[in-house]
């Protein structure tokens, strides 16, 4: 079984658990069904698309978002940008043979050697989580060496607030963070070590076999 191609969800499965990691991304014999909250953030990150890369009116349901496609109109940005690098940081099409990592930037405005990203989010602003931004920061500018400052903020269109900026310009750090974590999994993959990491969610994990599973 081959590992899969890293990406922020492998990875942050990965860190949630281990073996969920597993079954789902490697083995892959657990159905990935969409809750209601993720179709709506699909449909949500699909009509600003429309509306901020190529000016389709946002459907009625999405839109009290209209200001924000507003507000970044006038600045031109690139919308849904599909990233991809090779495990040398070196930029790659998003379906090559050779990528390692993949990602993808909802909005992302260039000024000179500067850029700002900005990440949707339909749910609560409980939790941000900086690493995802970092990611995606990183292989972007592989493609696009000139960027020397690069910010990025989530943006709560439920709350409808603008998370903190994340200053994500350090990407050779981050691409060394990434390299090592890949080392840590495939040890992991090649020992067959996948272990169970019990947490406030395994009640809700589809992984029947795991011992911390109350849903069972």
């Amino acid at each position: 079984m081959k590992l899969p191609t890293y990406s922020y969800s492998f990875l942050n499965c990965y860190d949630t658990c281990p073996k969920q990691a597993f079954h789902r991304y490697v083995l892959k014999d657990i159905k990935f069904v969409p809750t209601e909250a993720i179709t709506w953030g699909n449909t949500v990150h699909e009509a600003l698309d429309k509306r901020v890369g190529k000016g389709t009116p946002l459907p009625p349901e999405c839109a009290k978002f209209e200001p924000y496609a507003l507000a970044l109109d006038a600045l031109k940005p690139t919308t849904e940008t599909k990233v991809a690098i090779q495990r040398d940081g070196t930029p790659v099409s998003y379906y090559d043979d050779s990528v390692w990592f993949r990602g993808k930037a909802d909005v992302v405005v260039e000024m000179n050697d500067t850029a700002l990203f900005l990440d949707w989010k339909t749910g609560r602003s409980d939790y941000e989580d900086p690493y995802e931004l970092e990611l995606h920061a990183m292989a972007f500018q592989a493609a696009r060496p000139h960027l020397r400052k690069i910010t990025a903020r989530y943006v709560w269109l439920k709350e409808n607030k603008l998370g903190r900026p994340y200053d994500v310009s350090n990407v050779g750090e981050t691409l060394e963070c990434l390299q090592e974590k890949a080392d840590e999994i495939e040890m992991a993959h090649k020992r067959g070590e996948w272990p169970t990491k019990q947490g406030p969610l395994c009640g809700w994990c589809p992984v029947k076999s795991c011992g911390f599973n109350r849903a069972k």
